[in-house]
Parts: C-alpha cells; sequence; structure tokens
C-alpha cells in the first residue's frame, strides 16, 4: 500500500488508543444506528474496534487489511480477519450494515482512491469513514487529503455526508485526536429511511477543520525541532456536477472546474498538465466561463411514466414531459413554454415531482 512498513511494532503502539478510542464511539455509533447487526472493517489493523462492537453484542464481523497481521495482535478471531491489498478493487465481501474504515484512506495510491471509496460503498449503505489530512501523519504516506476531497468522492457514488460525530466527541479526551477531527458518516441517498434519521442540519459544510490537539501536538513538534508541517489551504469542492464538472477551489484564489470523467483531483497531475479537461481561474464564474459548450446527446431514459415521458437532456439534468407538450426543444424550455414539463437533478426528483404534482389534482 505504501513504502512504509506496517509492521508489528506499528500495530502494537496504535492498539491502547484505537481501543479506548472505540469504547467510546462504537456506543455511540451503536445509540444513532440501533439496528445494526453486521460491520465490516476495512483497514482494521489489530481489531479493536470490531471486538468493542463484539462486546456490545455484534455477532458478524469482518476485519480486513493490507497488512499480515500478527494473530497475538488480533482483537478479533483469527477467522474473522482477511488480508486483502487495499490498493486493488475491494473482492466481494458480502452486505454489512456498517462499514468503518478509519485512518487508512491516505495508505490508498491516489489513483485507486475512487475505486476504494466505491468499494466501500457497494458493501453498505453506511459508512464510517476517516483520512489523515495533509502533513498529519509521522510516517510517509501516499494520499494524504481533506475531508472535502472525500466526500467529493462518496457524492460520486451517491453518498451524502452527515458531520453527526465530531461535535458529540470533540472534547472527549478518551478518544485519539485524528478519529475526533476526521470522521464522518456518509449514508446513500437512496436510503431515504436512513437519510430521515439524520437531521438535515448536520449535512457536512465545514469539513475541513484541525483539532486543537493536532495543533498542540504540530506546534510541540516544531518547537523541539521536529519536521512537522501542515498544508494550510486545502482544497475543496464548492459545486458538483457542473455541466459534468466539479467546482473546486484549489487556494485563496485560484478555481479549478474539472470534468468528472477525469477522476479525482491531483494537485501534482494538474501542475504536470495531466488533465485533457481542466479550467483554472481566479473565481468560480471565471472557471464555468472556461468550460467549453459540449451538446449532450438527449435520450428518453423511460416512456409513459404517470403519463410522461422521461428525458436526460444534461449530465445531470432529468425533464418530465408530457407527450401532449409536442417535442424536447431546450429554447422552449428556457422560455418557459412548457405548462407540465417538471426539470430536477435525478430520475428520482423528476418522479418525486410528478407525484407531488398528481396529488394536487388538476
Amino acid at each position: 500500500m505504501s513504502n512504509q512498513s506496517y509492521d508489528e511494532k506499528y500495530h502494537a503502539a496504535r492498539l491502547e488508543g484505537a481501543a479506548s478510542s472505540a469504547a467510546v464511539v462504537v456506543p455511540l455509533l451503536l445509540e444513532l444506528f440501533p439496528w445494526v447487526t453486521s460491520v465490516v472493517d476495512v483497514g482494521c489493523s489489530t481489531g479493536a474496534w470490531l471486538h468493542q462492537f463484539q462486546l456490545h453484542g455484534i455477532s458478524r464481523v469482518l476485519g480486513v487489511d493490507g497488512a499480515d497481521i500478527p494473530p497475538r495482535l488480533l482483537q478479533i478471531n483469527v477467522s474473522e480477519f482477511r488480508q486483502i491489498d487495499l490498493s486493488q478493487p475491494l473482492p466481494p465481501l458480502g452486505r454489512f450494515e456498517l462499514v468503518l474504515s478509519l485512518e487508512v484512506g491516505d495508505c490508498i495510491p491516489s489513483e485507486a482512491a475512487q475505486q476504494f471509496v466505491t468499494g466501500l460503498t457497494s458493501m453498505s449503505d453506511l459508512v464510517v469513514f476517516s483520512a489523515a489530512v495533509p502533513g498529519q501523519s509521522q510516517h510517509q504516506t501516499l494520499h494524504e487529503r481533506w475531508p472535502s476531497y472525500w466526500s467529493a468522492l462518496f457524492a460520486d457514488c451517491r453518498f451524502a455526508c452527515f458531520d453527526i460525530l465530531r461535535e458529540r466527541l470533540w472534547y472527549d479526551q478518551r478518544v485519539d485526536w485524528w478519529y475526533l477531527q476526521n470522521m464522518l458518516v456518509f449514508v446513500s441517498e437512496f436510503r431515504e429511511d436512513l437519510l430521515n434519521r439524520l437531521p438535515s442540519t448536520r449535512r457536512a459544510c465545514m469539513l475541513d477543520i484541525v483539532h486543537p490537539r493536532a495543533f498542540e501536538c504540530f506546534r510541540t513538534e516544531a518547537r523541539f525541532g521536529g519536521d512537522a508541517q501542515l498544508m494550510l489551504y486545502p482544497f475543496r469542492v464548492i459545486e458538483a456536477g457542473y455541466e459534468g464538472y466539479d467546482i473546486l477551489q484549489i487556494d485563496t484564489d485560484k478555481f479549478l472546474a474539472l470534468a468528472k470523467t477525469e477522476g479525482a483531483y491531483s494537485p501534482e497531475k494538474l501542475a504536470a498538465g495531466g488533465y485533457s479537461r481542466a479550467y483554472v481561474g481566479a473565481s468560480r464564474d471565471e472557471v464555468k466561463a472556461r468550460i467549453p459548450l459540449e451538446i449532450f446527446p438527449v435520450r428518453l431514459v423511460e416512456e409513459g411514466y404517470q403519463g410522461y415521458d422521461i428525458l436526460q437532456i444534461g449530465v445531470n439534468k432529468f425533464l418530465a414531459l408530457l407527450p401532449s407538450d409536442g417535442a424536447y426543444s431546450p429554447e422552449k424550455l428556457a422560455a418557459g413554454g412548457y405548462e407540465h414539463a417538471h426539470l430536477a437533478a435525478s430520475i428520482k426528483k423528476v418522479k418525486r415531482a410528478i407525484l407531488a404534482r398528481s396529488s394536487q389534482g388538476p
């Protein structure tokens, strides 16, 4: 997974902190999601988090890690552990009600980051995730990124981000600061039952923050001659899916429009000219203006739904149109010439609009 050797000494050193942190966080997770009866931990190390779930009655657990964890360090049964190369696509592991992946995403090569997130979301509709931010790790890692980066990858898998753990745990001294700083919850946008259980006000917005204990740690290291560094400006996605592009702020006065087909953002790849569809400017509006007009091939997605034809008219634009209103015309739509048309960012939302209109009657 990286040039660093995650040896027995490394895993033994992290065991105590992981166990004490899990003893606090796991009961909170089960309070928030009481139906959970199965958990997989991708990047589980010694399995300390899964052991805490077992202590709280969760019988079906699976631990996955790229390292060969010595059996004497494992906190779960050897039969509940699998060694897998996490830089490769995850093999079929089954479905679970909760996926954990804590402080391992930064060890995944940048080119494998999206497939890693896709693998996590394929196993459950509920994911608890954290990964080291730039400059956090004392050991060399491959892919330290701010939480907004990971949130954008989850969004590409149609998972919404909720910041519901950090506020409740922020000042708990029993929990290691990297969990307090980085731990977020991701929920499938197709699971309305889960989404309705979570407060909409906690949908994540201010993601890229540094914990006071992290600041003290870095300040102390620098004071005594260490080489601690934090990348002070995190890049963040400020608008996802604009005409097939994500709009990112990558510096205090630098913005980027990056086509979704180009994959994840990498400062190194941008500097090397590795993107064919990327546009840089001094403002959000400037980079939007630089995106070339691309004609999207309009296609019929579903015919006759509640009397409407549903068309895809853009990368993230769907239109429900009554056949009696005539053929689709971009100009007519822009002019408001369709009396009963419904426009939305997904098929699901278009259908909701149709049903809402039907319930109101003629």
